[in-house]
């Protein structure tokens, strides 16, 4: 019975009734031949609104004094040693999520999250 079950499967597979299904696009509009219709954004103005998002954060008041703690004259924390870093976490549609840490030799720590929307320049606390 089982060499039967096992023949039977085997014929299937290849003469390809198992396995295929047909792709189906539920939205034409959608489809992969629309796909050079969607606008792309160029990395260097990819890289500029980055910028922009991180730039707005570093001037908010409480940053800034958390800033000002990275005294040292190459510009690390006299405590840690550790350096002040920003980096974009995620991007969703004109939000930018900033992440504001302490890089240090061994680890990192956050001081806080913002969601900066580019186009309003508003700001949020994200977290």
């Amino acid at each position: 019975m089982k060499k039967l079950l096992l023949i039977v499967v085997s014929g299937l597979l290849l003469s390809g009734c198992v396995g295929k299904q047909e792709a189906k696009v539920e939205d034409p509009d959608k489809s992969i031949e629309n796909v050079n219709e969607i606008p792309l954004i160029e990395s260097d103005e990819l890289i500029e609104l980055e910028e922009q998002a991180i730039s707005l954060v570093k001037k908010i008041p409480e940053v800034i004094e958390w800033i000002s703690l990275f005294s040292e004259p190459n510009g690390s924390s006299p405590k840690t040693g550790g350096f002040p870093a920003f980096r974009v976490d995620r991007v969703e549609g004109p939000v930018y999520s900033i992440q504001v840490f302490e890089n240090m030799p061994t680890q990192t720590s956050t001081f806080n999250w913002y969601d900066v929307n580019i186009e309003t320049k508003e700001i949020e606390q994200s977290i």
